[in-house]
């Protein structure tokens, strides 16, 4: 039976975390192991850690920690390293599980594994957000996902899809991968902030991968004004990430876009329908 391994970069979200790895010990198939990275926090993310490995029995708790702030992708790839899972997921330290997914996703992932001779990515089939502005102690955390005010889906796997819009798995950063997956693409990229997990899924993609989606199950995708995402690319305006993001891939988009990309400001103004593909 494959080994599941769930990695959680953590920074400054000592207040998320028990949610997070709650949401994860009332999974019908807990992971095998949790891997938190903290990434140089100045929160309390390490006496939480320690409070929820004598809380949560279901699964050991591997912790370390990054010397310095290295950012996302680069505690991501420290996290795979340290895991010893077969097939690996990250969850993000302020994100929730919904109870089936874990299983659902695996149960999938065999499947396409036999159907098709490789390893496939799998998904949910729509991306879902929260916000809850108070955290209660001891909440039910599915109770919480009756507060969400939006859905995304994801409407189009194809390659092209993935590479030409803006909602895709590849952007969202939270699916079930296969640890050959991780090797072959390179794993996540370092040096473009927040869009490394997106960088990571087109890596995976143009690897000849796909992405697979389940109905049903899933993750809630907390929105607050200190998540990663919202601090480091919305908040921060990082249009310089945007275009390292999308420099790893000049062989994929033509010149055209890449002209493109300098003349945008602001990322939240880039359109994406003006991504050009050149011919495969």
């Amino acid at each position: 039976m494959s080994l599941l391994s769930v990695i959680i970069p953590a920074y400054n979200a000592a207040r998320f975390l028990g949610e997070a790895v709650a949401s994860l010990a009332e999974q019908r198939r807990p992971p095998d192991e949790v891997i938190i990275v903290n990434d140089a926090s100045t929160d309390d993310t390490r006496r939480e850690v320690e409070r929820l490995r004598r809380r949560t029995p279901q699964f050991s708790i591997v912790y370390a920690e990054n010397a310095r702030n290295l950012g996302g992708g680069a505690t991501r790839n420290r996290a795979v390293r340290l895991a010893k899972g077969d097939h690996l997921f990250c969850l993000d330290a302020d994100n929730l599980f919904f109870p089936d997914t874990l299983h659902l996703f695996l149960e999938r992932a065999e499947r396409a594994r036999a159907a098709e001779g490789r390893h496939a990515m799998v998904c949910p089939e729509s991306l879902q957000y929260f916000r809850d502005r108070f955290l209660v102690p001891r909440l039910n955390w599915i109770r919480v996902g009756k507060r969400l005010d939006g859905r995304w889906a994801f409407r189009d796997l194809s390659r092209d899809g993935i590479l030409t819009n803006p909602v895709s798995p590849a952007s969202s950063g939270n699916y079930l991968y296969h640890r050959e997956i991780f090797e072959r693409s390179g794993g996540y990229a370092e040096d473009c902030g927040a869009y490394d997990a997106w960088v990571f899924g087109v890596r995976n993609v143009l690897a000849g991968y796909s992405f697979v989606a389940v109905e049903g199950a899933g993750y809630l995708h907390r929105q607050h004004p200190e998540s990663y995402w919202e601090r480091d690319v919305l908040r921060d305006n990082r249009c310089d990430h945007m275009r390292r993001a999308f420099a790893h891939f000049r062989h994929v988009y033509t010149e055209e876009t890449f002209r493109y990309l300098e003349s945008v400001r602001r990322v939240g103004e880039l359109d994406w329908s003006m991504l050009k593909l050149r011919a495969s």
